[in-house]
């Protein structure tokens, strides 16, 4: 479905396979016979309740995204997400195939939806055919909500797939609202649908390849925008057409929501699968950092993701240089920096203000060496897709490089950490240690009750390959580290620190509270195996997870 696929030469003659320069009534009378000869195969088939559900129409959902839509679009994903999630039902629906058309989108936001899972981005300047124009100098760049746009797509759609289904981007899907859509288009050829009884224009319009629908809503208004012969009696004929077809339209029975609570669905958005088991493929080193540990110290990495903001007017005043890095310096004691190597990874998105501006990232770069001086510290930054709502695939990046560098322990950090004790770095590290590697360790938070900086060794990869599971996606990560080995191999120490929770950067994922604890009772289980097999029984205490 990439721009790149699938026939997209003689566009003109694909419109219509009747001569349209000669079209005449007896031609489209015949062509509709034909049609109407398929959509009753179509109908008859759809009535065999084995055909339509086991081997329903291979539809796909065609959407237009603006940048100022961004967020609408999450949204509308996500609710077609939602009911695919694997962990609500692994033999629940296939998530359907979706392709954007971007009007003028900046290329972070292409990147991010290529990474959704099953969503395709097209550009649409590219992409779309736009054939002659009236005032051709005023549609230099086509519009998502130009009505020739939006039947250009459904047509172009149509070369490949069996059905296509048109939706506004503000639309929210219900739990039956696909299965009932795909069902009405292989019924009756076609299905309009609004998300309320009072919206000015259709939420939703699908078509199956050939049928009459298609002509009258559609491929006849691509002939009068073409040029080719379109007389007055002729729009008449197709506008009644489509008024007849309007109104038998059962709408009421597809459940659809208009755009509301923006930022209650984009969180169930998906990632493609292998995005998140080859995190390297999308993360990029953006200078060049040779780790080297010729004495073979141990090796501490810390890990953080950074926003630079609109109020932070220079780098000098970026928060990860003014709070965590400032704190590093000032807490981490001479000793440490003689016994541990540290390499500390800046994870920050695409296009950032300074960490992703080839002029100011050297300067910073060039800066925190200078702080370093001849200890054995190293920085790498790393450019981050923007993945809005799934954290914890970026802290995994950032668990995968450390490791790759090789890491003998991992610490998450956020970026506006001030430590207060100094010393910590021993304190973290010799605790893991002293439990043969096993376990997880960071300061005391919430009373006791949270770890929201964590310390883990070379072990937590080996059993889980990865820092969070992936199907957890923001704040519940927390809690599942902290409560995953169980108090017995938790170690929560009383080390200083001061930060921000308050000015939390993420909305909370409601998607991950109803699954955190299933979640984590299969870990608990994982670890409990680990331990259990005889190689590793020897080295590890047995968890304790109550």
């Amino acid at each position: 479905m990439g721009a790149s696929t699938g026939p997209q030469g003689n566009l003109t003659s694909s419109l219509h396979d009747t001569d349209l320069s000669v079209f005449h009534k007896s031609q489209l009378d015949e062509k509709n016979r034909e049609i109407e000869d398929l959509r009753v195969k179509l109908l008859e088939a759809s009535r065999n309740a084995s055909i339509v559900h086991e081997n329903p129409l291979g539809i796909v959902i065609v959407t237009t995204v603006v940048e100022h839509e961004m967020s609408s679009l999450r949204e509308m994903v996500g609710s077609i997400h939602r009911w695919s999630q694997p962990n609500r039902d692994p033999q629940g629906p296939e998530i359907p195939h979706l392709v954007v058309y971007a009007f003028d989108l900046p290329e972070k936001f292409k990147h991010e939806i290529s990474m959704w899972k099953n969503v395709v981005v097209l550009d649409a300047a590219n992409t779309l055919f736009l054939g002659g124009r009236d005032v051709l100098s005023a549609y230099e760049k086509p519009r998502a909500s130009d009505s020739y746009v939006r039947a250009r797509v459904l047509e172009a759609q149509l070369e490949f797939f069996p059905a296509v289904l048109l939706v506004n981007n503000t639309v929210r899907f219900e739990e039956e609202a696909l299965t009932k859509i795909t069902h009405a288009i292989a019924t009756n050829g076609y299905v309009f649908a609004n998300a309320n009884d009072h919206a000015s224009e259709l939420f939703v319009v699908g078509f199956a390849h050939g049928s009459p629908a298609f002509d009258s809503h559609v491929r006849h208004k691509l002939r009068c925008f073409h040029k080719y012969q379109c007389p007055r009696d002729f729009r008449d004929q197709v506008e009644a057409h489509q008024k007849t077809y309007a109104d038998v339209a059962a709408l009421a029975e597809i459940d659809l929501q208009e755009a509301s609570d923006v930022g209650f669905f984009y969180c169930q958005i998906l990632i493609r699968t292998d995005v998140l088991y080859t995190p390297f493929g999308e993360l990029e080193q953006s200078v060049a950092s040779n780790i080297t540990n010729p004495t073979g110290k141990p090796f501490i990495s810390l890990g953080m993701l950074t926003l630079t903001t609109s109020n932070i007017p220079r780098w000098e005043d970026a928060v990860p240089l003014t709070r965590f890095i400032a704190s590093f310096f000032a807490t981490v004691t001479e000793a440490e920096f003689d016994k541990y190597l540290f390499v500390i990874y800046i994870g920050f998105d695409e296009e950032d203000r300074f960490f992703d501006d080839s002029e100011i990232l050297p300067e910073i770069d060039s800066h925190l060496k200078s702080l370093a001086g001849n200890r054995d510290v190293a920085f790498r930054f790393i450019r981050m897709p923007f993945t809005k709502g799934w954290v914890t695939y970026l802290w995994n990046g950032l668990f995968a490089f450390a490791i790759r560098d090789g890491a003998d322990y991992f610490m998450q950090v956020n970026d506006d950490l001030d430590f207060t004790t100094p010393g910590w770095a021993t304190l973290f590290a010799e605790s893991i240690d002293a439990n043969h590697g096993f376990g997880v360790t960071g300061p005391s938070d919430h009373g006791g009750e949270l770890l929201t900086q964590a310390l883990v060794g070379k072990i937590h990869y080996i059993i889980f390959g990865r820092l969070y599971p992936f199907n957890l996606k923001d704040w519940f990560s927390d809690n599942w580290l902290t409560k995953v080995y169980g108090p017995s191999n938790t170690f929560s120490l009383p080390v200083g620190m001061h930060h921000r929770p308050e000015q939390a950067r993420y909305a909370p994922c409601s998607a991950d509270e109803g699954r955190f604890l299933e979640i984590l009772a299969h870990d608990i289980k994982l670890i409990a195996a680990w331990q259990a097999n005889e190689t590793n029984a020897e080295m590890l205490p047995l968890a304790n997870p109550t």
